[in-house]
């Protein structure tokens, strides 16, 4: 039991820091009072959607990468973005932006019949390095969140966590866009 409440406390502990992190203040603020992650999405209208193969263990939960990134999609469309097609390989597609998302989870013998997961969302695009005179394709804007539930529940709540983080991404990117 001890090692079950030490679970529950670390898992706790991730999802404060993490809801602290994801927050930030009112629907208004001038763009240079913005954190610089939330400022790197400004201006955005395109970009790809890429969700990382989802591992075989988590799959067989009822977790299904392609429906994922389709509700990714249409969630995106309708907040105005034009998602491009990732698989293209020209010149334009490879410098236009794209939101990651990466499931993670796994069990514990000793917490029968839960999952603990993470789900990490990352804003890359192409950016230039100063000091090293040089443009790159990096991540811009991360969030993460952690969740532990029972398993009959992982499917409902990794689609919610996934909704709210692409919501957040899309209220963040609007922040920045309208103090620009």
């Amino acid at each position: 039991m001890p090692k079950r409440a030490a679970l529950i406390l670390l898992v706790a502990a991730f999802l404060a820091g993490g809801l602290a992190i994801t927050s930030s203040g009112g629907p208004y603020r001038p763009l240079s009072q913005l954190d610089d992650q939330v400022r790197s999405l400004a201006g955005v209208s395109r970009l790809r959607v890429r969700v990382v193969p989802v591992p075989g263990g988590i799959a067989d939960l009822g977790v299904n990468r392609d429906d994922v990134q389709a509700s990714m999609k249409q969630r995106l469309q309708e907040a105005g973005f034009e998602i491009m097609a990732d698989e293209q390989e020209d010149q334009l597609s490879a410098q236009l932006p794209r939101l990651t998302l990466r499931i993670l989870g796994g069990t514990d013998p000793e917490v029968p019949g839960s999952i603990c997961f993470a789900v990490a969302l990352e804003f890359e695009q192409e950016a230039t390095i100063d000091r090293l005179d040089e443009k790159m394709f990096l991540p811009t804007y991360t969030r993460k969140a952690l969740g532990l539930v029972r398993k009959g529940r992982f499917p409902q709540s990794v689609r919610t966590m996934i909704d709210d983080l692409v919501d957040s991404f899309v209220k963040r990117h609007e922040q920045a866009t309208r103090a620009r």
